[in-house]
């Protein structure tokens, strides 16, 4: 646990400059995060990271977190469209001539990881640039769940909430880190003017609260289907950056679907 703490702090002294600068440096922060999740994913699914069938992942990626830099104009979101269907035909092209070292389940894990992870990533860069305030919610939205589902569900956690995919998280836990998220999300309000309406933004926090635990589910069913402990090892304590960027990429995802951003 001192690890795990040692690495977040750290982490957030690295990171929250970034934040704050926003722009470029974030963005190619985030885009060489969003390559070194997709190395995870690939690795996990034992494509070998530097293949013809790994590296055209790596382009499609990045082009979807720089998608507002590269496609600014609302006509060119076909532009963006196109290029990630380039980027499958290439597999395609690459599937056929691997000797079967490369099958169409690598094509189809290859093409999720680009638009889960680079929309992810995408979506952040864009509320950044939109609303850091409402951003800074989310982001403390997402903490305090973890912390509150992990401190709650160790002390009176019993029922557990996902046995086949996570034995350790309970409903409890699950219920605590949704209170103890809301408790935060009032505070923060009542502190910073989002632009936004107090309840709206209150309902939004419970939303996010609930999919952020949705995220960590989903790279826990993932990692156990590929029968790994972590995505990664980069950060000590954590794992690597799927693991660490779990609920946000879903949060983020699920913020891009609803139109917030």
């Amino acid at each position: 646990m001192n690890q795990r703490i040692i690495t977040t702090i750290f982490a957030l002294l690295f990171f929250i400059p970034f934040l704050l600068i926003g722009s470029w440096p974030l963005e190619i922060l985030l885009a060489v995060l969003a390559i070194i999740g997709m190395y995870e994913l690939i690795k996990m699914k034992s494509i070998h990271p530097y293949s013809p069938g790994a590296l055209p992942s790596y382009t499609g990626v990045a082009m979807i977190v720089f998608s507002h830099r590269l496609f600014p104009m609302v006509s060119d979101h076909w532009s963006l469209y196109n290029g990630v269907l380039g980027i499958l035909l290439l597999l395609f092209v690459y599937l056929l001539f691997s000797k079967q070292d490369y099958d169409v389940e690598d094509v189809s894990v290859s093409l999720m990881g680009m638009l889960y992870v680079g929309t992810g990533f995408h979506a952040f860069t864009l509320l950044r640039e939109r609303n850091i305030h409402l951003l800074f919610l989310i982001l403390f939205v997402i903490w305090a769940t973890d912390s509150g589902a992990y401190l709650i569900g160790r002390k009176i956690g019993k029922k557990k909430l996902a046995p086949a995919i996570s034995p350790n998280k309970t409903v409890e836990g699950s219920l605590g880190g949704v209170a103890v998220a809301m408790l935060v999300a009032a505070l923060y309000l009542t502190l910073v003017n989002t632009g936004l309406p107090f309840w709206t933004m209150l309902a939004l926090a419970a939303v996010v609260s609930v999919a952020g635990q949705l995220g960590d589910l989903v790279e826990s069913a993932i990692k156990r289907h590929y029968g790994v402990k972590d995505s990664g090892s980069l950060l000590p304590g954590h794992g690597g950056i799927l693991d660490r960027f779990d609920s946000l990429i879903f949060v983020m995802v699920l913020i891009s679907v609803i139109n917030v951003v």
